[in-house]
């Protein structure tokens, strides 16, 4: 498509495009052909426009979710994200909604094993090792799920990697505390 000062404006409010693309346009002399069918297949929106957008920013900010792995499990490009929690660029309603999406999978399953651990004096294999399986999910950060804690982590960890042979009942409460707070800060409004 040929350069013309009022489509390279049109695309780019459209396609929620940088102002600085019309200078690269008008050198080259044309605008891409990618814009030419005037169909916007994602529309951009600011995202202060989109609902939970600023909680799921804070969330991923906190670090206690991994954002390369909930960004692969939503299927969203990574710098996309990073560009949005660093510079306010743009990300499509679409993927605001898979990363809502993904970081409520963790969340329900968490709260999963929570129920189950409340449930039980003394958790059944069923509960164990649904609970193993949560604990090898990379998504989360677990020396930050448990607030630092290192002893808890290492207790965890040793049983997780079946170095240890039973779960350590000991610190069921810790735990359950661990989970709570985390199901806490990671709720998305």
């Amino acid at each position: 498509m040929v350069f013309s000062e009022k489509k390279a404006n049109k695309v780019i409010k459209d396609f929620n495009l940088a102002e600085q693309t019309i200078k690269t346009w008008r050198h080259r002399g044309n605008i891409p052909v990618k814009y030419n069918s005037g169909i916007v297949k994602h529309k951009i929106e600011k995202p202060n426009e989109i609902q939970g957008a600023a909680s799921l920013k804070k969330i991923l900010a906190d670090k206690k979710l991994k954002c390369t792995h909930i960004c692969a499990l939503a299927n969203v490009k990574y710098y996309m994200f990073r560009d949005y929690a660093c510079q306010g660029g743009p990300l499509s309603r679409e993927d605001f909604i898979s990363l809502k999406k993904a970081v409520n999978t963790i969340r329900m399953e968490l709260k999963r094993s929570l129920l189950n651990l409340e449930q039980y004096e003394e958790p059944n294999l069923k509960t164990l090792t649904a609970l193993k399986e949560l604990f090898t999910r990379k998504e989360v950060n677990w020396l930050r799920f448990f607030n630092t804690d290192q002893k808890l982590y290492d207790k965890f960890r040793s049983w997780k990697n079946n170095k240890r042979e039973t779960f350590p009942l000991e610190v069921k409460e810790e735990l359950m505390t661990c989970m709570l707070v985390f199901l806490a800060e990671t709720a998305v409004y």
